[in-house]
């Protein structure tokens, strides 16, 4: 296992094209700890919840009755 040192003096050591994947890479998989959610939950994919929501009524009727409410 490399120590956080070697990582990072493998990191500096990259071609600029290839540092710029390394960064795409880890904004991809790390973008949600910077967002703030928790370690091990990496995936933002919400199409993993459809249909776990079970909601009372139609989402789409009661956001007409709240926009109605407004005017």
């Amino acid at each position: 296992m490399s120590t956080l040192a070697e990582i990072e003096a493998a990191v500096i050591a990259l071609p600029p094209s290839e540092m710029e994947a390394l960064r795409r890479f880890l904004d991809r998989h790390l973008g949600s700890l910077a967002r703030g959610g928790g370690p091990g939950r990496i995936s933002t994919d919400l199409r993993e919840f459809s249909g776990s929501i079970h909601l009372p009524e139609d989402p789409l009727e009661w956001q007409r009755q709240v926009r109605d409410e407004w005017a």
